[in-house]
């Protein structure tokens, strides 16, 4: 099986032992995405793609290990016999430039939407990290006004957390969502590029 995966997250995943236990199974083949052109995915697909490196740090579980590299990435995909493009981003600390551009391009745009609000996991649990000290930008006031103003035909958040609000359809915050034009990400959804 093929993983692409920075070196960063290569190694990380080493740690847990993914590795191991994919070898146990199917085989891994470790890739390094492109950052900046595009790479045709293998097999006789249209699609191309490319990684955006993001803002974001190492995993907690790592410890205090002095690891560097990068290990957040947007992927952007292009369909080269439409023209359309699609871009996934999961795990989003800031709005780069980078991340910007590929967003305004995009026929669809996969935005992470892991939390409503920066003191979610406060206000629920009575304490805990906030959203952006995970590295998540909120949705309220962080990620929403950049998504409702997006000209792609598709917007969706994935990455949700059980904390997250707009999981509740009759909640405020789903609807401020849909009047934005924006939707949640669930399984079984297709979309033409």
């Amino acid at each position: 099986m093929k993983i692409y995966a920075t070196a960063a997250v290569q190694a990380a995943l080493r740690t847990l032992g993914v590795t191991r236990v994919l070898d146990a199974f199917c085989g891994v083949d470790w890739a390094e995405p492109t950052m900046g052109t595009f790479t045709p995915l293998p097999g006789k697909s249209s699609l191309s793609f490319r990684a955006i490196p993001l803002v974001g740090s190492a995993p907690r579980y790592l410890g205090n290990a002095k690891a560097g590299g990068i290990y957040s990435v947007a992927y952007e995909f292009t369909d080269d016999r439409t023209g359309g493009r699609a871009l996934l981003a999961p795990g989003v600390a800031a709005l780069t430039d980078d991340l910007r551009k590929a967003a305004l391009n995009a026929t669809a745009v996969f935005l992470d939407g892991t939390f409503w609000s920066d003191d979610e996991l406060r206000c629920v649990k009575g304490s805990g990290a906030t959203a952006r000290e995970m590295h998540h930008l909120p949705i309220e006031h962080g990620t929403l006004p950049f998504l409702r103003d997006l000209p792609a035909r598709h917007k969706i958040y994935t990455h949700i957390n059980n904390t997250n609000p707009v999981l509740d359809p009759g909640s405020a915050e789903r609807a401020a969502l849909e009047a934005s034009g924006v939707t949640i990400g669930r399984d079984g959804m297709s979309f033409e590029l």
